[in-house]
């Protein structure tokens, strides 16, 4: 199945492949935010094609679309909602199904209708935020216990982590050692905080200082062997004192309750759904 082949006219929705500078020219974009279309150029280096969206010969939306081994992902912007949304899944459904395509990654741009609800997701990646200071009880670590403040080998840190999610889900696997290596290449400040036993990494927390004076937290993990002795509660309260209780935010799936438990115990709340999973076949 090639990318570049797909061309597809519903009964009243037509789907076809176009360029970044027709985008550039379309009138959709002018119903994006100013943020997205600064960001085009930047925005679009990460996929493989953008399609445009028309119904009844009107420009509706557009979408990105990248294929990543077992998913395919896509980013919407939809002007406002259309009634034959399922002849888009169908087009999606009769492209992939036949391929090595299992799951669907949907996302949403900026000021887009929210497309979440026609479909029938499996997970969903929420955004995590932090805004006010909460003072916690925090237990000492055992004295054998190691703080460091920074990382010295990511290839370790990335095969830490392969090991801290191999139990997770197949259609949240991820590269570890691309997605350190993109961490790494980051220009952005970067809080990182390991907690090690001789020598070896037992738990892990790495983030980002953005450009509007807010924190992310890239990743926090634990060694399986080590879980249950408070270790994720004390990375996440030292990575919070280098914060200076600035926002700080992150991303989590919705099925990871361990995780979400922690970090509302730090007061963190659900601010909205970056992402839906759904299965291929279930289009």
């Amino acid at each position: 199945m090639h990318l570049m082949d797909i061309n597809r006219v519903g009964v009243l929705l037509k789907i076809e492949k176009i360029s970044l500078n027709s985008l550039k020219e379309s009138e959709i974009i002018k119903f994006t935010s100013d943020r997205l279309q600064e960001n085009l150029d930047k925005s679009f280096e990460w996929y493989d094609e953008i399609f445009l969206i028309t119904n009844n010969s009107k420009e509706c939306g557009f979408f990105y679309l990248k294929q990543n081994n077992s998913r395919l992902i896509l980013k919407f912007f939809l002007k406002h909602d259309i009634p034959n949304f399922g002849e888009l899944k169908n087009f999606l459904k009769q492209e992939f199904q036949e391929s090595e395509i299992k799951y669907v990654v949907i996302s949403l741009h900026e000021k887009s209708q929210n497309v979440f609800n026609n479909f029938k997701s499996i997970d969903t990646v929420l955004r995590y935020e932090r805004k006010q200071n909460l003072k916690i009880k925090i237990d000492k670590l055992p004295l054998d216990f190691v703080i460091n403040n920074i990382v010295n080998d990511y290839d370790e840190l990335a095969r830490f982590l392969e090991i801290v999610f191999n139990k997770d889900e197949d259609y949240c696997k991820s590269n570890w050692k691309k997605i350190i290596e993109l961490y790494t290449n980051s220009d952005l400040p970067k809080i990182e905080i390991l907690i090690e036993n001789n020598d070896e990494i037992i738990g892990s927390i790495i983030g980002l200082k953005s450009t509007q004076n807010k924190y992310y937290i890239h990743t926090i993990g634990v060694s399986p062997d080590y879980r249950g002795k408070k270790i994720g509660k004390k990375l996440m309260y030292k990575f919070l004192q280098q914060t200076n209780n600035s926002t700080t935010y992150l991303s989590v799936f919705d099925s990871a309750e361990i995780a979400r438990r922690l970090y509302e115990a730090f007061g963190f709340k659900i601010q909205k759904t970056l992402s839906i999973y759904c299965r291929i076949k279930d289009l």
